[in-house]
């Protein structure tokens, strides 16, 4: 068993009323959106992935050829600072922000990010786990990422960040 990373595509007005009883987000996002034991909706408004969420994230932010490093935000805001289980979000701004970055990024920019020293100095999660030649794993989660990035800001749409 390992933690599962979802993410939600939301507006930034269901995410300003979640926001706005932090202390119940947990709750009203598991019973809302995560579905970690069953099927999600698939229709396109979520993303699921395994243990190599934090390896794809990583690899993401390292490659981020932007000036500011705009990606380097990606984990968002917690909606509970005083909860360790709390879920995070990005306003639909910073996901406008993000989405372009992560649409310039091709395999071989994210395959050169790839340091499992700094990984391991960073406690990404599972990142002794996993090596470069399991490639395609990593694709699969950095796509899904992109993908939903790109579509929460076509969609005018923030994301919500659940870890189960």
């Amino acid at each position: 068993m390992g933690i599962v990373c979802e993410l939600y595509r939301a507006s930034d007005k269901l995410i300003a009323e979640i926001a706005s009883h932090p202390q119940g987000a947990t709750n009203f996002v598991n019973e809302n959106f995560a579905n970690v034991e069953g099927d999600l909706p698939g229709d396109g408004t979520e993303s699921s992935m395994d243990k190599g969420w934090d390896v794809a994230f990583f690899l993401l932010k390292e490659a981020d050829p932007s000036p500011n490093k705009v990606l380097s935000g990606w984990r968002g805001k917690a909606f509970d600072e005083s909860n360790y289980d709390t879920p995070y979000y990005l306003t639909s701004n910073q996901v406008k922000a993000m989405a372009p970055v992560l649409a310039a990024l091709n395999h071989q920019d994210i395959k050169n990010a790839y340091n499992l020293e700094k990984m391991e100095t960073e406690e990404v999660y599972r990142a002794g786990s996993y090596i470069l030649n399991q490639w395609d794993y990593f694709i699969a989660h950095t796509n899904e990422i992109i993908d939903i990035f790109k579509k929460a800001a076509e969609n005018n749409e923030g994301i919500i960040i659940n870890y189960s």
